[in-house]
């Protein structure tokens, strides 16, 4: 359901990119803020990942996506 709901975004985060300058990633967890989901998703990395991916790919390339802490990205797509 995450990634089809970020398939239904991806025309409006394209569309209005110039007003984005990030993206919290969001969707998992009570509050969007990555943990206690009532799905475990919070504890899955490859489902982690797959959110983030979608996400990448429905913003325009030069905005950014904000995780938790720093090391939550690095550990879902690598420090480069």
């Amino acid at each position: 359901w995450i990634k089809r709901h970020i398939e239904q975004l991806k025309p409006l985060l394209q569309r209005h990119a110039d007003v984005i300058a990030w993206m919290e990633a969001g969707f998992i967890g009570a509050w969007g803020e990555w943990h206690n989901s009532t799905n475990g998703l919070d504890k899955d990395p490859v489902a982690k990942r797959e959110v983030v991916m979608a996400l990448m790919d429905a913003l325009p390339a030069p905005r950014a996506i904000q995780l938790r802490t720093p090391a939550e990205m690095i550990a879902l797509v690598g420090s480069s």
